[in-house]
């Protein structure tokens, strides 16, 4: 990390902080929810942000170290990060 330019290390950790933002507030807006199922309601919600994830993989360049790259990189993290603990948490498969 110390060879990370800090205009990347701040655009990396604003970027999942976005991210996360972003999931906190579909989870509570589903947990507030009536519908009737809400398992099937987290299977979409891991399917959107795997195809979120998957659009910013192409907006960034790896080899640049500026703020942008990194917060777009932050961003697809926390998205994939998401996925893998709503599946762990609540035993879902993983779909295509």
């Amino acid at each position: 990390m110390t060879k990370t330019p800090q205009d990347m290390q701040r655009g990396l950790f604003e970027g999942m902080s976005h991210g996360y933002e972003k999931a906190i507030i579909d989870l509570e807006l589903l947990s507030e929810s009536t519908q009737s199922d809400k398992i099937a309601d987290l299977e979409a919600m891991t399917i959107k942000y795997k195809k979120m994830a998957e659009m910013l993989k192409g907006k960034f360049n790896e080899d640049e170290m500026d703020f942008r790259s990194g917060y777009i990189q932050g961003e697809m993290s926390s998205y994939h990060i998401v996925v893998d603990e709503i599946r762990s948490t609540f035993n879902l498969e993983e779909t295509v």
